[in-house]
This record gives C-alpha cells, sequence and structure tokens, in this order.
C-alpha cells in the first residue's frame, strides 16, 4: 500500500467519524470500534516487519502492541474498572515485551516484568476472567520461546 493510498484512507476515516461525532450522519455502531483499534496495531506490525524488523525502529512495536492488547479487551466488554486498568497495564507490558524481544533492549527487561507482575496481580484480585489470563500466559510464553530460539540462534553464528 502506497503512503498516498495510507493518507488518504486516514482522512477519509477521520472525515467519516467526525461526521459522526456532529451528527450529520448516523452509522456508527459503538461496538466496532475496537476492530479499528486491533487493525491498526496489526498494520503497525505488518509495516514493521514488511521493513525488515530494523532494531532500531522497533519502538514502534510499542504501540502496536498497546493497540492489540487494548482491542482485545475491550472486544470482552468488560465493566470491572479493576481488570480495565489491569489490562492497561498488561498492554503496556506486552508493547515493552514485542520491544524488547525485536529491538534487542535489555534494559526494557525489568520495567517489562514489573508491568506484567503488576497486572498480573491486578487480574488475579479481579478474578474476572481467568480464560483472558491463560490467553495473555500463552502469548508470552510462545514470544519467550522465540525470543530464546533467537538467541540460541545468534550463539551458534558467533561460535
Amino acid at each position: 500500500m502506497s503512503k498516498r493510498m495510507i493518507g488518504i484512507v486516514s482522512v477519509t476515516v477521520l472525515i467519516f467519524f467526525a461526521l459522526e461525532t456532529f451528527h450529520l450522519i448516523d452509522v456508527y455502531r459503538a461496538d466496532w470500534w475496537p476492530l479499528l483499534l486491533f487493525i491498526f496495531g496489526i498494520m503497525i506490525h505488518l509495516l514493521f516487519f514488511k521493513r525488515g524488523a530494523n532494531e532500531e525502529e522497533a519502538f514502534l512495536l510499542l504501540p502496536g502492541g498497546i493497540f492489540v492488547m487494548m482491542a482485545g479487551t475491550f472486544f470482552l466488554n468488560v465493566r470491572d474498572p479493576l481488570f480495565i486498568i489491569a489490562s492497561y497495564l498488561l498492554a503496556f507490558a506486552f508493547g515493552l515485551f514485542e520491544w524488547w524481544v525485536f529491538g534487542k533492549q535489555q534494559e526494557l527487561k525489568v520495567p517489562m516484568i514489573l508491568f506484567a507482575s503488576y497486572s498480573l496481580s491486578l487480574f488475579i484480585e479481579s478474578a474476572v476472567s481467568l480464560i483472558y489470563l491463560f490467553f495473555i500466559a500463552v502469548v508470552f510464553l510462545v514470544f519467550y520461546i522465540f525470543r530464546y530460539r533467537l538467541l540460541k540462534n545468534e550463539r551458534a553464528d558467533v561460535q
């Protein structure tokens, strides 16, 4: 997709939301906006990987990871404030995790672990959805395994 096309689509979406905000058109449904957030997060990831996954541009995965994780939370439509706060913290931890994995920024490891552990404690305290916790644990496990294999391959290349 060219930059011009992305610009045209972005301006069209912004005009649509502006017209909806001023009630000039009335086609907006409040339950599909998380899909837009999810698509935007996936687009960030696709552009990052399409450009070659440069370590210098890995910081872009922070907002991408936040958008994807928060879209999942909003799709669940949970009203518990404690669960929502925990989701925000976990989304930030997930974005830091992606930045740490693909950017090889070792200084991100401590804040990532702190945010993730605090989020996990809030999830357990709210106990709204243990299935969601299981999903998050599986995602972190997959990325950890990927990171381990990546480091193992780099060590093999060095020797």
